[in-house]
């Protein structure tokens, strides 16, 4: 069986907790899920929506646009129960350190990339194929920068030593066939992934208790915990969770 991988990260450093956010797909079922939403949008709006991030929720519930975010959420939902996909979060301890001086050679792109690890790894399955799309980062170059082939190169290596040590097994190849980086508006479930992340992000850090609280965002976050039988999604969750996994990561020692 082959899946897909589609994750995207937080950028926004100036509050409590990093997120990161990744849909795991069956790999035949994706250009349906877009192709079903894109035909739920004509129907229902009349027009396909341009790029759909947490950042672009509308300011108020009653937006022409707010069906595009709940449409979608429903329809993530609708192929989750049907087995299809799921979705995973992290939210990161304060005490990570990103650019830790040892860890993580001063090197906060490479403090980023071993999230996406702890992000990915515990749900990979041996005796399957994972493609694995991660958001684009535009990123400023350092001295002696790194080039982003390598970085992904790095990751898929860690990905599959883990997964053939775990297995117990002498396996030719990894389960990770491929990892490259795709720009966010151009892949509507990297979108998806932003949003849902967003929205725990938003719970986590209760936003919607603050005076300046979007009513959009508010409502959208709601929208999704209501869709599970909460309140919040300030939550965790087992790590066999297939309908909407968080997990909180703690560095080491701390």
């Amino acid at each position: 069986m082959s899946t897909k991988i589609y994750c995207d990260e937080s950028r926004i450093t100036q509050y409590k907790y990093r997120v990161l956010g990744g849909i795991w797909i069956k790999a035949d079922q994706g250009w349906n899920f877009v192709n079903d939403f894109h035909h739920i949008c004509r129907e229902a709006v009349g027009v396909l929506p341009a790029h759909m991030k947490w950042g672009n929720v509308p300011t108020k519930p009653t937006s022409k646009y707010m069906p595009f975010y709940t449409e979608l959420i429903d329809l993530y939902f609708s192929y989750n129960q049907r087995g299809h996909m799921f979705f995973c979060a992290i939210v990161v301890d304060p005490a990570y350190d990103i650019d830790h001086k040892i860890i993580n050679h001063g090197d906060p792109e490479e403090g980023f990339y071993k999230l996406y690890f702890q992000l990915i790894f515990r749900k990979l399955d041996w005796k399957e194929k994972y493609h694995i799309r991660l958001a684009y980062r535009d990123v400023a170059k350092k001295i002696n920068p790194v080039q982003e082939f390598a970085r992904l190169t790095d990751l898929k290596n860690a990905l599959n030593h883990w997964v053939i040590r775990e297995s117990g097994y002498t396996l030719p190849t990894g389960p990770v066939a491929s990892i490259q980086s795709r720009p966010a508006k151009e892949r509507r479930l990297i979108q998806l992934a932003d949003i849902l992340m967003g929205a725990v992000g938003y719970h986590w850090h209760e936003m919607q208790m603050k005076p300046e609280a979007s009513e959009g965002k508010t409502f959208l976050a709601n929208y999704i915990a209501s869709k599970l039988g909460r309140k919040s999604l300030a939550f965790t969750t087992y790590p066999s969770d297939r309908l909407f996994n968080i997990f909180y990561f703690r560095p080491r020692g701390k």
